[in-house]
């Protein structure tokens, strides 16, 4: 049973958000650390 492109492009666009939320996270925290050691200097 052929459902068309739409299923396939929901779920890999779901992929693609999961696998951003982590490097956002790393960069957000990053970003912080960064702006501590530069206010501490």
């Amino acid at each position: 049973m052929q459902m068309g492109n739409k299923p396939a492009k929901g779920f890999n666009n779901g992929i693609l958000y999961l696998m951003t939320i982590p490097y956002l996270a790393i960069g957000v925290v990053g970003f912080k650390w960064w702006q501590n050691e530069k206010r501490k200097s």
